[in-house]
């Protein structure tokens, strides 16, 4: 694998909040295959929020399931706002696009960047469309 600084990728952290860990370690595997340089995972979104007490390693892009036990992605991300996470925020769920839609839109609401939302299995070339917005 190459992880050399000429790749696009290279200079990104990526944080994977995903409650299956089976689903959240082929999210993981699949940055890493596209690239990015710093990969971490959660696998809920309260153990997620314990990453952002220094605003210097927040991740640029927070890969986020909708649908979690103990706190879901639009708990996370109101939990969120007194961090000040300024990156990229991407939303992916099993269930209907439509929820997927009005948690976009939620998202949108509460000030953040949302660069996609995908049903998942998420698609590799879903990932690369992600990163390439961040």
């Amino acid at each position: 694998m190459n992880h050399s600084t000429s790749h696009p990728f290279n200079g990104l952290h990526v944080l994977v909040v995903e409650d299956e860990s089976i689903i959240r370690e082929a999210l993981c595997m699949g940055l890493e295959h596209l690239g990015v340089g710093r990969v971490s995972s959660s696998p809920n979104g309260r153990k997620a929020l314990r990453q952002f007490s220094k605003p210097e390693d927040h991740p640029h892009l927070i890969l986020l399931d909708i649908y979690m036990p103990e706190m879901d992605g639009i708990e996370f991300l109101t939990a969120l706002l007194p961090c000040g996470y300024s990156g990229a925020v991407a939303l992916m769920s099993g269930v209907n696009i439509e929820m997927l839609d009005l948690t976009r839109s939620m998202a949108a609401d509460l000030g953040y960047r949302v660069v996609g939302a995908v049903e998942k299995p998420v698609p590799l070339e879903a990932l690369e469309q992600f990163l390439a917005q961040v």
